[in-house]
Formats: structure tokens, sequence, C-alpha cells
């Protein structure tokens, strides 16, 4: 989530909502961290879990302020992490079915070397489910299990909330590194440090 304020700072708009939501409350559930954008405006990563908690959130922080959600497309989806580099998808879908108790035919698993990258992985209709179960065991390994957020980002601008084409960003930054910033290569290339572009602070 996107909030900002015409003629208020980043520092301004934080002193405001920490105002209204208090810890503890159900808005206050929805938030898993708060940074600042390189342009000044306040991006709120949200627990995707917490459905009636972003909906307060929302409510108590809109008032006179600008406020837009990330695009997320289509059904929930999963990621499984940690799977060994002999994982099958044949082993996937039996863990998967086993422990929710359903049929192998009703699992869709992209191919084990995807789920490795850590991208999506498991058919929607079950992504809930799996994520409530939090960690599912595939050969040796108990693989943590999340849900994947796919958040809309311009790859003109590196900006959030819209797309390329629909871009009317003045900065073009579509040469520079994802991962760095940097320009002469492509983030699968890169060997520096990772780093949000448009708010320039290192990543944990």
């Amino acid at each position: 989530m996107i909030v900002k304020k015409e003629g208020s700072s980043y520092a301004d708009l934080l002193k405001d909502v920490r105002g209204k939501v208090r810890s503890g409350t159900l808005a206050a559930r929805a938030i898993k961290t708060i940074r600042e954008t390189k342009d000044g405006e306040m991006l709120i990563v949200m627990d995707s879990k917490e459905e009636e908690s972003i909906k307060e959130l929302t409510k108590q922080i809109r008032e006179d302020k600008v406020v837009k959600t990330l695009g997320r497309d289509g059904d929930k989806t999963v990621t499984i992490k940690d799977l060994d580099s002999v994982s099958t998808k044949k082993e996937i879908e039996m863990a998967i079915a086993h422990l929710l108790g359903i049929k192998e035919e009703e699992v869709t698993v992209g191919p084990p070397k995807t789920l490795l990258r850590g991208q999506p992985s498991d058919h929607p209709n079950h992504a809930v489910e799996l994520v409530n179960k939090g960690t599912v065991r595939i050969g040796l390994n108990q693989c943590p299990i999340d849900e994947f957020v796919k958040v809309l980002q311009c790859f003109r601008c590196l900006k959030y909330g819209h797309r390329r084409d629909e871009c009317k960003e003045g900065t073009d930054r579509s040469a520079e590194c994802l991962r760095c910033g940097g320009n002469g290569h492509k983030a699968k290339e890169c060997e520096r440090t990772e780093h949000c572009v448009l708010c320039q602070k290192r990543w944990a």
C-alpha cells in the first residue's frame, strides 16, 4: 500500500498513521513493515492473511490522503522453499496431497527448479490451507510454505502500482539493474550488494 498527501513529508505521514493506528489493534495487525520510498511516499507492506485488518487499516488512514493498494494478479499462490536439488515434481505433488488430504490430481506444481528459486508453485484453490500448515516435508527436508505475493511494478521507472505501458514518470530507469540500480549489467549478472533502488536503503 502506498500512502501520500500533498504537502506532507514521510515523517508527517508516519506521525499521523502512528497516531491513528495503535499497536495491538485490529488495523495494526495488517502491518508488516513501513518504510519511505525515494519520492517521500509511505510504503506499507501488509500481511495478506489479515483481510479484515487490511480493510480496517485502509479505513483509518484514508481520510484526506491518497491510498493506493498495489496490484496483485488472480488467485492466491504459494512458494515452497528449501527443497533439495533432487526433489521431483511427483514427490512434491504427493507430499502436498498427503498434507492436505486430497488427491494428487488436485495439485498443480511448477517445475522443481522454479520452486528452488522461490517462484509460484501450488494450485490456488489450496494455497490458503497450505500457508496455514506452515511447512511440508518433502524428502528429508521440512520445507517452509509462504504465500507468493505478486506486486505490480513498472520496469521503466521501477515504481509500484502501474505497468510500463501506463508509465507517466519522467525518470527512465529501464537500463538500470533491478538488484543494485547500477548500469551496464542485468540483475541475473549482478554481483553487487542488493538494495532498493527507490528508497536507497540496504535490504536486511
